[in-house]
């Protein structure tokens, strides 16, 4: 784990480098920024380092006394000298970091220069128009069933029959419908007496058409006769009924603004990475490709650099997970 702790603190301490491509034999430089405090191997500590350091300890309000200040420096050193030994052991190669440098990269080039300002009104009330039903909130019912297969080429007169008798006992007393489908009902919602919870007109999976265009063509509270649907006899029961519900623009416009910076977002992420390639050569062996052999495995996991700082720093308070979480955010809220 310190691998990745010196990795990742190399990636969230700013030191990226120039936009020129990582020579990856030897280890990026930078100039330095400030004031140089300590040289330490290759690189420095500037009083600019220093200062964001130090602001943030609890006593930085009231004056920091000399020993704190070395204190302080000292944590900056250490980070500086991982930081190289990360690099000259080429961390940076490692997939969870290439992960968050990416994060970074897309963060500084696109996600910054995305700004609410930057999309006037006229705009957000055209989108809003354009979509209208994405903002808008769909007619819904709530709906029981109760199902009895009946295979191809089957009489159904008998399980009709049986449906039939549960209907009546069902419109006697609405209240046994979930005990009635716990103990008759043939499909995986029985066990929820039946419930299958609040669908929209386009449904859910595991529910036929027959029987949602059914429960919509129900009042609330009333229950259906007998009808075939999804390979066998149904009786469904609509519970209750949520209108449709339009919003107005004025109700959406946060929502319309973070749909047009996401949309705005991969676009400008797409531009961006277009204009990178054109930047760099790409030699593709077709025969490698073809035959490269290729083991089904686990995907790589997604890595939430605040948590693996949090995990594997050997200090509380280095500074760094704030950075993290700006690094491995999404796009623009």
């Amino acid at each position: 784990m310190g691998g990745l702790f010196v990795a990742t603190v190399w990636v969230l301490s700013g030191c990226l480098g120039a936009s020129s491509p990582l020579d990856p034999g030897a280890p990026p430089t930078r100039a330095p920024d400030g004031a140089v405090i300590a040289t330490v191997g290759d690189g420095q500590v500037t009083d600019l380092d220093f200062a964001e350091a130090a602001s943030r300890r609890p006593a930085a309000a009231e004056g920091l006394d000399l020993d704190a200040r070395r204190n302080v420096l000292e944590e900056l050193i250490t980070d500086e000298i991982l930081f190289q030994e990360a690099t000259r052991r080429e961390l940076y190669k490692d997939p969870k970091v290439r992960k968050i440098m990416v994060s970074l990269l897309i963060r500084e080039e696109v996600f910054d220069r995305i700004r609410n300002e930057e999309i006037p009104e006229s705009e957000l009330r055209s989108y809003y128009e354009a979509h209208q039903d994405d903002f808008t909130v769909p007619a819904k019912v709530q709906v029981r069933r109760i199902f009895m297969a009946v295979p191809e080429g089957e009489d159904p007169a008998p399980a009709k029959k049986t449906m039939e008798g549960l209907r009546a006992q069902i419109r006697k007393d609405p209240a046994k419908f979930g005990e009635l489908a716990e103990r008759h009902s043939e499909d995986p919602f029985k066990r929820r007496g039946g419930d299958l919870g609040l669908l929209t007109r386009e449904g859910k999976q595991g529910v036929p058409t027959g029987v949602v265009d059914k429960a919509f063509a129900l009042r609330a509270g009333q229950l259906s006769e007998v009808f075939e649907a999804g390979g066998g006899l149904n009786l469904v029961l609509t519970v209750s009924r949520r209108d449709r519900l339009e919003r107005s623009f004025d109700q959406m416009k946060g929502s319309v603004m973070r749909r047009m910076k996401n949309d705005r977002f991969q676009e400008m992420t797409e531009q961006y990475t277009a204009e990178v390639r054109s930047r760099y050569g790409v030699d593709i062996d077709e025969m490698v490709l073809r035959n490269t052999a290729v083991q089904v495995q686990a995907a790589p996991p997604n890595v939430d650099a605040k948590e693996l700082l949090e995990v594997t720093s050997p200090r509380a308070g280095a500074g760094n997970a704030a950075a993290a979480t700006d690094a491995t955010k999404g796009p623009p809220k």
